[in-house]
């Protein structure tokens, strides 16, 4: 058998051996359960009750195990296959996922449907979840491991769909998250010992570190796993404990029902689930399958697998993009080919599978245009009113013949041949820019003076307006669907054309136009110049003029209302901004965003704003959050006796550095400016004072 082939014919090669239906016994066995469905069958002698049985065989793909999310078109005997939707993503459901974004309390993972979900700290293995548990229950406070020590953005990871929950519980209709778990117990709980065999693959954590190597919980019941330092790629021979992991088995002893793991990521992801005895409730997400091309369907195809099960290949997850006029041309039935498991729903018996090469290879997609990118000149592939359209660049990338590459060599060479086809097809595949613009992101128009910069299309004139083989000029990126592999914009000219359109492109120095949406007693909620309302900043009260107004904000301020900030600082949990005059017109070369900038030079004159005066002297606050200090010490060398009543916080102060104080390890945070007063004194005196 070839390696590793992928759906798709001489025009999508890479994606499949050729292999037609006289091989389909030899791959699947003699199984009545293996032949294809057929929705039109030939017409033959009816006996007595056999029209009730054409009418359940001409029913069977919509009953049978892994096509739940399939459907008849009305007036049609086609059938379609339901998009994955938010709504589908149920408690139970097993689907594989991206990390979007790893914090100190969670982690973003990007779902296929451009869903998001949220994985808790603890709920990244079950290792941490034991660890939370004992530490509720005992008095003895044990502190997890920093999550970005076991995850990274872009990295494949397998999980369990909680539940979906309201943001803010006290409000019933405020927008739903879904839950998500990695834990091995819940993704592997339909798997047994018996199922484990040599080359299974296998997901799970580390439990704990041993002389040779790891101990590796997979949430199997009376299993034991170990994973020898010596089978782990270099660049992961040190592991957290907690950290999730993909193996796959090298041997295993029933006997003392154990087994030892290998976790090279080629070793990985080629591993190929071939047992006969696997149940419905076996299959989990992340699971590479041979599979047979059953039937081709409105959006997709129908695939068999393992000889009893079936699921879908939509569009969106075939191997590159391609238009509704010519994805049916890629793929033929009856071609076999390897896909990898996306998602199974026991509830609705549902299978997704995917060719994507980055999915294929359980890693992040490459060629991403970057947040805040203009990506140009895209071709329309596919349009749907109910949703939006897919573009893409480079979409004439030439597809390449395997089969015929694999017959020039013989033996291994040939399967290195076919893999090295493979490797070269899915690289060609993923330098196509694939860019999917949401109904609600849409322009009214594609001619940009013809277009309000901030109306959007009405959904009944999207296929009017946008047609497949059409032109799109550009188009602003400000999202991912990892999954998929593509990035989400939108060519509304509100968003191409503004400075902002994601927190990513905020910088600390900008000086941005902002609109102010409401006004609260703890400062000014503004929109940011250009981001369609998607991005949206604070101006405290301390910042809100150079004399602060305590209080008086809704007297000198109004919703709408168009002002010039200065970003101040910028961080995970928001954005700052100033509306202090002094700050929004200072020279740009003359901005402190670092302790360790030149602008921090011995004797340099620089700006901030006071945020305390005590007994210790004067505190004063530079953008990025970078901290200085008057000592008292100087205030008096300066003349100044009394400095609470000479300045106040949230006054605009320029101060000449006479040094700094940077912590062992560089740690910028907790670096300290000493300075001086900026008035005609020497300031040799000064230092001299500090000196002693």
């Amino acid at each position: 058998m070839s390696a590793f082939p992928r759906g798709g014919d001489r025009s999508q090669s890479g994606h499949a051996v050729g292999q037609k239906r006289q091989n389909e016994d030899s791959i699947f066995g003699s199984n009545p359960r293996t032949k294809r469905i057929e929705i039109v069958q030939t017409p033959k002698k009816k006996r007595k009750g056999d029209e009730a049985t054409s009418k359940s065989n001409a029913a069977a793909p919509s009953v049978a195990v892994g096509l739940g999310m399939t459907k008849q078109v009305e007036d049609s005997k086609t059938l379609k296959i339901d998009p994955v939707t938010f709504n589908k993503l149920n408690t139970g459901t097993l689907v594989i996922g991206y990390v979007l974004q790893v914090t100190s309390d969670r982690v973003v993972v990007s779902l296929p449907g451009s869903s998001i979900g949220m994985v808790a700290h603890h709920e990244i293995s079950d290792v941490l979840y034991k660890m939370k548990m004992n530490r509720s229950s005992n008095r003895d406070q044990v502190k997890l491991p920093d999550a970005s020590l076991l995850l990274t953005p872009l990295q494949f990871v397998r999980c369990y769909v909680l539940d979906q929950v309201s943001k803010d519980e006290s409000n019933a209709n405020s927008k739903k998250i879904i839950r998500l778990s990695m834990r091995a117990s819940l993704i592997n709980r339909g798997l047994a010992m018996k199922h484990v065999s040599v080359g299974f693959p296998l997901y799970g954590c580390v439990a704990s570190k041993e002389d040779h190597g790891y101990v590796i919980s997979a949430g199997i019941n009376g299993a034991n796993f170990f994973l020898p330092v010596k089978a782990l790629p270099t660049t992961k021979s040190d592991l957290e404990i907690g950290q999730p992991i993909e193996c796959v088995t090298t041997a295993v002893n029933d006997g003392a029902q154990s087994a030892t793991l290998r976790a090279h990521p080629k070793a990985v992801y080629e591993a190929l689930t071939r047992s006969g005895n696997l149940a419905f409730t076996s299959l989990i997400p992340g699971m590479l399958v041979n599979c047979v091309v059953d039937k081709k369907v409105e959006n997709g195809v129908l695939v068999n697998f393992l000889g009893m099960f079936y699921g879908v290949i939509d569009m969106s997850s075939l191997a590159r993009p391609l238009s509704s006029a010519d994805w049916a041309a890629s793929i033929s039935e009856g071609e076999t080919l390897h896909a990898r498991i996306v998602l199974v729903d026991h509830a609705t018996k549902s299978i997704r599978l995917s060719l994507r090469p980055h999915v294929m290879e359980m890693r992040g997609p490459r060629n991403l245009p970057a947040l805040g990118e203009v990506v140009e000149d895209l071709t329309v592939l596919t349009v749907q009113k109910t949703a939006g359209v897919l573009l893409a660049r480079n979409k004439a990338a030439a597809g390449m013949d395997v089969e015929e590459d694999a017959e020039e060599s013989k033996g291994s060479t040939k399967r290195k041949a076919v893999e090295a086809a493979i490797k070269a097809q899915r690289e060609k595949d993923e330098e196509i820019v694939a860019v999917f613009v949401n109904k609600s992101s849409l322009a009214a128009s594609l001619d940009p003076e013809e277009q309000d910069s901030a109306e959007v299309i009405d959904f009944d004139r999207i296929p009017k307006v946008y047609k497949v083989g059409g032109s799109v000029a550009s188009v602003r990126i400000k999202g991912y669907n990892l999954v998929e592999g593509w990035a989400i914009g939108t060519n509304m000219t509100d968003f191409v054309e503004g400075q902002v359109v994601h927190s990513t492109d905020v910088k600390v120095g900008q000086t941005l136009p902002v609109e102010v949406v409401s006004i609260k007693d703890f400062g000014l909620v503004v929109r940011l110049g250009g981001g369609g309302g998607k991005v949206t900043a604070v101006c405290p009260t301390f910042h809100s003029a150079d004399v602060v107004v305590d209080g008086k904000l809704k007297k000198r301020f109004q919703v709408g209302q168009k002002l010039n900030m200065r970003v101040w600082e910028t961080s995970a949990s928001g954005i700052i901004m100033s509306n202090k005059k002094s700050i929004v017109e200072l020279p740009k070369e003359q901005i402190v965003s670092s302790v360790t900038s030149s602008e921090t030079d011995l004797g340099k004159v620089i700006t901030g704003v006071v945020s305390d005066v005590n007994v210790q002297g004067v505190l004063v606050r530079f953008f990025n959050k970078v901290r200085g200090t008057i000592p008292m010490s100087v205030l008096v060398a300066q003349g100044v006796m009394d400095p609470e009543e000479a300045y106040r916080p949230g006054q605009i102060l320029r101060s000449v550095v006479i040094g700094k104080v940077l912590p062992q390890g560089g740690d910028a945070a907790k670096a300290v400016l000493y300075l001086a007063l900026n008035i005609n004194k020497d300031i040799n005196a000064v230092l001299k004072l500090i000196d002693q």
